[in-house]
Parts: C-alpha cells; structure tokens; sequence
C-alpha cells in the first residue's frame, strides 16, 4: 500500500504520484482532477462498508451441526418429514442419494490392490468399471475397483 501524501493522487495503473488539480484546469477525465479524486474516495467508502456489512452478516448465520453431515441431516429430515426442507435439486438429498452418502460415509481405505501383475514392466490402460465385491467371508472385507480416470466412467 503507498502512502497517502496530501494534495497528491496516487495511480495504481501508473505507479506514479500526480497532483490533484482544480477540476477546470486539469485535462478531461484524468483520474487526479479534484472532482474525480472526490468521488473515487467516496465509492471507496461504500464499497468499504458494503464489504464490511457483508462481513458481519455473514458471522451472524451459524449453521446446526447436523447440517454438515449429509447423511444424519438426510435421516432427520426424512424422519421428522420437514415442510421447510430444501426443494428437490437446491442441496436437498434424495433417497438414493441418502444411501450412497451412508455407504460411502463407512469406507475406509485398507490398501489397494493392483490390476496388473507386479512382474508387468508395460503400462496397463486403467480399469474402466465400478465393481464392489463383499463376498470374503474371512475378513468380511469387500474390493471395489473404479477408472482413475474421469471421462472413462
């Protein structure tokens, strides 16, 4: 920030100090005539307060911690049947929804395991499919296996 020197309009564009001039002798629509320094401080101040009184009203609004949990805030709202909940599409879960945010609310990575052989010295295309496997009765773990890449899904 460059120090406000009195008398003189500092241009950002510039970086250059110019002296403010009557607004009848300086050029047409200079940014240091006198009127246009006037009106650029006083925009300033309301953009100021505007972005201040943003500021506080937006310190005001405190969310429920049930709001930040998906899948509790789904339950509650699907068991209570609230009138005022979120219509369909504005951050409202459905139903299908509601259960993959629980399922994948439960994952927890173990590892991984590799589609290619560990002795491969070429580059395998990665896998594109989704497939969940919980059939090991032994540590009724499941595997599931998905594209790395995006656009493949």
């Amino acid at each position: 920030m460059n120090r406000e020197i009195p008398g003189y309009y500092f241009d950002q564009g510039k970086k250059k100090y110019f002296k403010i001039e009557k607004t009848q002798t300086a050029p047409s629509s200079v940014a240091w005539s006198s009127d246009a320094v006037k009106r650029r401080k006083a925009e300033d101040k309301v953009q100021k307060s505007a972005q201040r009184r943003a500021y506080l009203t937006r310190n005001h609004i405190k969310r429920h911690f049930l709001a930040k949990d998906a899948v509790c805030s789904a339950l509650l709202t699907r068991e209570i049947g609230l009138p005022y909940a979120a219509e369909r599409g504005r951050g409202r879960l459905e139903d299908g929804d509601l259960g993959a945010a629980a399922w994948a609310d439960g994952l927890v990575a173990k590892g991984d395991v590799p589609f290619a052989p560990s002795f491969a010295r070429q580059r395998y295309p990665n896998m594109p499919c989704f497939h969940v496997s919980g059939e090991d009765d032994k540590t009724g773990l499941g595997v599931a296996y998905a594209s790395r890449s995006w656009d493949r899904i």
